[in-house]
């Protein structure tokens, strides 16, 4: 019984042909180890017909081969630099696959497509492994082009990317159109309007039957004078005042407030310096009352206080 072509017709352009596999090799580990390179259709594995004279003088389990099928050239392009890589610590040979893996002198057409390989698609130095990508990338560009080509796919992408916008419009008009309807026929916003005014009617209402409005100002008004009754009883503000008279009196304080004054005054000259005498009219007053500011009154303190103190 002849068997079916393998890879099936017309994907052998974008198949390739591994070799020297590990007997204990199947599809799943195959299938993970070349999953980068592209979508992946199909996958044969099988003992390899011509045992290398290691295997038949050791009497070694035969090494496998496989065809592995891209969905896309560009894929089987990036999957041949993988040429000479290690699968399952085996230095693996990976080529362009033959139009009929199981036909009669498909040995051959490999190891051709092995040579071939080996000289163009193999890189051997960083320029040639550029080239190999920059092939494997238009070859992506190539399939990509074809495929919308085939299938509109960006003039689908924008018709439905306009059919989106205009339902996702015609949605907020109907939302609009429906609430309308809704309010004409239920008064919606009218409902709400009254509820906020009814809110504020409870409010008011409260209000006037509790007192709260007036029980507030009651309460801050008793704390006011409770703060008063504690001024009274414990002289706070007596204290302070007599405090900050002694800190007046401080002769570091004294200085502090004299070095004040000197700075003031030599700004008060140096403006006049520098902008001349406008204003002389009424220097004299300007003068005295600049170093007004500055002057403190001395108020002798009650002899009955510092008791207290």
């Amino acid at each position: 019984m002849t068997e079916e072509p393998f890879p099936p017709k017309g994907s052998a352009h974008r198949a390739v042909l591994v070799k020297n596999l590990s007997p204990e090799t199947k599809e799943d580990g195959l299938e993970d180890f070349f999953s980068f390179c592209g979508k992946i259709t199909n996958i044969k594995v099988r003992e390899s017909q011509h045992p290398s004279e290691e295997e038949q003088g050791q009497q070694l389990p035969p090494s496998k081969e496989a065809v592995v099928v891209f969905e896309s050239r560009s894929a089987q392009q990036v999957a041949l630099l993988l040429n000479n890589a290690v699968l399952n610590e085996r230095h693996i040979t990976v080529t362009k696959a033959p139009e009929d893996w199981n036909a009669v002198g498909a040995t051959t057409q490999s190891q051709a497509n092995l040579e071939e390989t080996t000289q163009e698609q193999v890189p051997r130095s960083r320029s040639s492994m550029a080239e190999a990508f920059s092939e494997s990338l238009r070859a992506l560009a190539d399939d990509v082009k074809d495929l919308n080509e085939r299938h509109k796919i960006l003039e689908t992408a924008k018709e439905l990317s306009a059919a989106a916008k205009e339902q996702a419009s015609v949605a907020r008009t109907k939302t609009s159109e429906r609430f309308e309807e809704l309010d004409a026929k239920y008064h919606i916003r009218e409902k709400f309007a009254d509820a906020a005014d009814k809110g504020k009617g409870a409010a008011l209402e409260l209000n006037e039957r509790l007192h709260i409005s007036e029980y507030a100002k009651k309460v801050a008004t008793a704390g006011r004078e409770v703060a008063r009754d504690i001024d009274s009883r414990f002289q706070v503000s007596e204290h302070a005042s007599r405090l900050k008279q002694k800190a007046m009196e401080n002769e570091g304080v004294q200085g502090f407030l004299s070095g004040v004054k000197s700075l003031s005054a030599k700004a008060t000259d140096l403006y006049r310096s520098k902008f001349g005498s406008k204003g002389n009219s009424n220097a004299g007053d300007t003068s005295s009352s600049d170093h007004g500011e500055y002057e403190l009154t001395e108020t002798p303190a009650n002899s009955s206080e510092e008791k207290n103190i």
